[in-house]
């Protein structure tokens, strides 16, 4: 990161430091474990994510975004204000300028096992979605 300015955590505001996960490197928090994503990196966890959102079903589901009160992250990458979305019953915060995703500590874990749920049923996945 030479010359580039260190980003600061949206949630408590510590500098990020680089981290490896997955093979690739990543920013993390060391204050609250939070991870941020820049577009691209993990970017099958990003596509199952906007494949999940492309399948509507009938169903009403369940409100599971918490702290619907709080103000929204501001991104550390760009400054803009973060959308928080349910995925799958996972609260997430996405950057609309970056497409930057910023995950709480454990969301990450949540999403693996999404993500394994849906690859072992993706033909339903697919049928629901048409």
């Amino acid at each position: 990161m030479h010359g580039i300015k260190m980003r600061k955590c949206p949630k408590c505001d510590y500098p990020m430091g680089q981290s490896w996960l997955y093979r690739q490197e990543i920013e993390r928090c060391p204050g609250c474990n939070g991870i941020f994503l820049d577009e691209g990196e993990l970017g099958d966890i990003v596509r199952l994510m906007k494949l999940y959102r492309s399948v509507e079903l009938e169903e009403p589901e369940a409100e599971t975004l918490d702290e619907s009160n709080r103000e929204p992250y501001i991104c550390p990458a760009d400054g803009s204000a973060m959308n928080r979305e349910d995925y799958g019953g996972l609260p997430v915060d996405t950057c609309n300028d970056c497409r930057g995703v910023w995950l709480d500590d454990g969301e990450l874990v949540s999403l693996k096992r999404t993500e394994m749920h849906i690859k072992a049923n993706m033909k339903l996945y697919i049928r629901l979605g048409k």
